[in-house]
This record gives structure tokens, sequence and C-alpha cells, in this order.
């Protein structure tokens, strides 16, 4: 059972099932073998759990559990941006105290920056290659009156060569739509919430994964993806957008996607 590790996106972290433990008269311990995912993301450790129970029993009665860390061995380093001068709730734009803090994390390696839950005014960052920010219970706001192509978040790759995977997870982006001035003939048609794209001219791919991202009230698209991409999209929920949910627009580009809610 899924506790923050996840066995039902594109890339699980572990495989769940079920079955029978048998010990033999005596024995004080018995093997359970359970598949770990090494999908090459930096993340922040993990868990789940193992439940036991008698199968004789009338109701599956529970004989114990044990929680199961998976260890992430693909990061150099986990950064609490609130440490980096990032907090919740706090007035005005901080996304330069964001970038701030997602570039310091990126000279140390393949490192995951966590953001704390709250509500955060956040106009445009860019996100590294090979950074993950985690934000679970994390709403970013546009200001007021944005620019016609402000993009809240970039996962964008420069030059020839790919990147290296960035994830983002459980990240809300509320665009402010009505915030935003009018948009009736096509303005800010292009101010999306997320893009992903790669360097069309020179070839360099941009790797990239979204998980439990939420992303509304928008004058462009929620996430838009562009050429040389290549993205995984698991549990994206869209709505109250001028565009779409997904806009899926560029060449050499492959789409892993499940999970796409846009039903409002």
């Amino acid at each position: 059972f899924g506790i923050d590790a996840q066995q039902d996106c594109q890339s699980t972290d572990f495989e769940a099932a079920d079955g029978q433990i048998e010990w033999a008269k005596g024995a004080t311990d018995a093997e359970v073998r359970v598949w770990i995912g090494d999908d090459e993301l930096a993340e922040r450790d993990e868990r789940f759990e193992l439940r036991v129970e008698d199968p004789d029993g009338s109701t599956g009665s529970l004989l114990g559990r044990v929680e199961v860390v998976v260890v992430d061995d693909d990061r150099s380093a986990v950064y609490d941006a609130r440490e980096l001068g990032v907090l919740p709730d706090a007035p005005g734009d901080q996304s330069a105290a964001l970038q701030a803090a997602l570039d310091e994390a990126a000279r140390s390696g393949r490192a995951v920056v966590t953001m704390a839950p709250g509500d955060y005014e956040i106009s445009t960052v860019s996100l590294p290659s090979g950074t993950t920010l985690s934000a679970a219970g994390v709403r970013w706001h546009r200001p007021a009156f944005s620019s016609d192509t402000t993009v809240s978040l970039r996962l964008e790759q420069k030059g020839s060569a790919p990147s290296l995977p960035s994830l983002v997870e459980g990240l809300t982006i509320d665009g402010r739509r009505d915030q935003q001035g009018p948009y009736r003939d096509s303005e800010q048609q292009d101010a999306h919430l997320v893009v992903l794209q790669g360097d069309a001219a020179a070839g360099g791919l941009s790797l990239a994964s979204l998980e439990s991202v939420h992303l509304l009230s928008g004058t462009g698209s929620g996430l838009y993806i562009g050429p040389n991409a290549e993205a995984t999209v698991c549990e994206l929920s869209a709505n109250e957008l001028w565009r779409d949910a997904l806009q899926l627009n560029g060449g050499a580009t492959k789409l892993r996607l499940r999970g796409l809610n846009a039903t409002a």
C-alpha cells in the first residue's frame, strides 16, 4: 500500500502484489520479495506499507504491518526552500528567491528542492536540468496583470545534449485568469502555466516527468509540450483554462500519459 511511494504512475516506485507467506514450524522469520523501481529521477525517500493478514480469519484479520522506505540513490542532495528564503504565505512575488534556490540545488548535481505546503506568489521560474521540485500541498498564484508571455514554470533544454531527467510532483498552479486583463482576442494565449520543450534547432532533448500536478485558471494552456521533449505525465488535472489542459505541439516529441482529468 503506497504512502508517498506510488505504484500507479508510468514509472512506479514499487510493485504491489498479493500472496501468501508460509512459516515452517519453529521458524521465526520468512522472506517477502519486493520489486523496487529505479527510474533515474532524483527523488525524496518514499514509503510504502506491507501488511500481513491471517488468510483463515473471517475478516482477514491484520497480524502486523511494517513501513518500508525506498531510499533514492539518484539524488545528490535535498534542499528545503524555506532555508533558502522561500516561505509559504509570504507577501510579494517570490520568483527570484525560488529561482536562486533551484539554481543553487542544480550546482550540487541532481538535487531535490522541497517546498512547504501553502500559498506562494510566483510569476515565472525555470527548473534546471536534472532537478526535482517536490511541492505537495503547494499552490502558486500568478501575480495579477502579468505580461502576455508569462509562463509560470519552464522546463527547457538548450544546445545539442539531452537534459538530465527532471521531476515536478504535487504542485498546483493558479494562473488567476480573471486578474490578467483582457484575453478575448487571443491576448495572452501563449501565457501557459507549464512549458516543456527541447532545442528544436540544436536537437537537445528535454526529459521530464510531471506527477500529481493541478493546473487551473489560465489564459493559455495548462501544460504546453513543444518540440524535442520526452515527457511522462501522470495524474494531471486541469480546469478553467482558456486553451487546453494539455497541448502537444512539436516534432521529435514523445509523451507517456496516464490519468488526465479535464472534466471541469
